[in-house]
């Protein structure tokens, strides 16, 4: 079960890489996270 839901903001930014600490953070909670099916299509549209 997911403990937080990501925002558009938060996954653009580790992304990105820039602080380097979110990508990090991210991976290691990365069992416990999710984000929505809407904001899934948008990335998938945006990295075709």
């Amino acid at each position: 079960m997911f403990h937080s839901m990501l925002d558009t903001n938060l996954c653009i930014r580790a992304l990105r890489d820039r602080p380097a600490y979110i990508g990090e953070r991210l991976k290691e909670e990365a069992d416990g996270c999710c984000i929505s099916t809407i904001m899934c299509t948008n990335f998938m549209w945006v990295l075709r």
